[in-house]
């Protein structure tokens, strides 16, 4: 299959109108810079490498796309579908990602830095090694999400749910997780220098730096939910 070119997508949009159908399109190393792909399909799409700075891509589908390397810096993609979506070393600085389903997506070594993510669904994603210098990720779902050794230095989780998640050898100094869910999320090696906890919920299972006193920290134990007693019923003889 033939790799598009910007002035093909560019007549496509005159013509079709949008949305477009660009299902499984090779579009590596592209340059779709600024253009509206409202609604796109790019369902399982080839485009690493390409230029979708500054697009219009919300509510697109992308899911299952190749998108290693792409640049998608000021992007907006509300609302966007990217579910199993390869975004390995993506440029994804001061992104809009509100609302986007990116569960399964693989995000190793993206630069989120300043991206702004509100009720994203990003369960068990793979975001080892990213960049979050002073993302915005608030009631965002990282449940059983992989971010070992990320930057999160002055990043917001306020209210996101990390519970499971892998934590381990983060930097996250100055970031806020205010009413985030810590429930069984490591946190071995971890830096946590000035990271505000106030009002955090953790459990037994959650693991924190050997050196870090969690009891100082405002972050409040969850209670287990207690057994009942089973009722002992007295047979009548």
């Amino acid at each position: 299959m033939a790799t598009l070119n910007r002035e093909t997508i560019e007549e496509r949009l005159k013509i079709e109108g949008e949305p477009l159908n660009l299902e499984k399109e090779h579009l590596n190393g592209v340059d779709l810079s600024t253009l509206n792909l409202s609604q796109v399909n790019l369902t399982g799409a080839k485009l690493k490498g390409a230029n979708l700075s500054g697009c219009q891509l919300c509510n697109a589908n992308l899911t299952g796309a190749d998108m290693r390397e792409v640049n998608l810096a000021k992007a907006d993609l509300t609302g966007a579908n990217l579910n199993k979506a390869n975004l390995t070393q993506a440029d994804l600085r001061e992104v809009y990602l509100f609302n986007a389903n990116l569960v399964d997506a693989n995000l190793e070594k993206s630069r989120l830095n300043k991206a702004k993510l509100e009720e994203t669904d990003l369960a068990k994603a793979n975001l080892s090694g990213v960049n979050l210098d002073r993302a915005y990720l608030v009631r965002v779902d990282l449940s059983q999400a992989n971010l070992n050794g990320a930057y999160l230095g002055g990043a917001n989780f306020q209210g996101t749910n990390l519970s499971g998640a892998n934590l381990s050898w983060t930097d996250m100094r100055k970031s806020f997780f205010e009413h985030a869910d810590l429930s069984g999320a490591n946190m071995l090696d971890a830096v946590l220098n000035e990271t505000d906890f106030c009002k955090a919920v953790y459990d037994e299972n959650t693991q924190w730096p050997q050196s870090f006193d969690v009891s100082t920290s405002g972050a409040i134990e969850k209670e287990m939910p207690k057994k009942k007693k089973e009722k002992k019923w007295l047979g009548l003889f």
